[in-house]
């Protein structure tokens, strides 16, 4: 047996993979079900705007925003951490 094999890998993939894998395939059943529960029509207001969209959707639109926006906070934070320890030139250059 060659050292870079363990002894539960008996189909080529390592026992990582094998936990993102199954935990991929959850996630991507409970979105499934969550989807398929809620699919009533919802009328969403927001400033003069009407929007009507079936729930699973406006689920899926928030939690997309919230992605965002998360991205973009983290991104605004190691720009300000990367300015303080003089990574950034401000002038453009390198």
């Amino acid at each position: 047996m060659d050292n870079s094999q363990k002894p539960d890998d008996h189909d080529g993939l390592p026992t990582r993979s094998k936990v993102k894998l199954v935990s991929g395939i959850v996630l991507v059943v409970l979105a499934i079900i969550v989807a398929m529960q809620n699919t009533r029509a919802v009328e969403t207001r927001f400033l003069n705007f009407t929007f009507v969209m079936p729930q699973a959707g406006l689920l899926a639109l928030t939690l997309l925003i919230g992605i965002l926006i998360g991205i973009l906070f983290t991104l605004v934070l190691l720009r300000r951490r990367s300015a303080r320890s003089g990574g950034i030139d401000k002038s453009g250059g390198y």
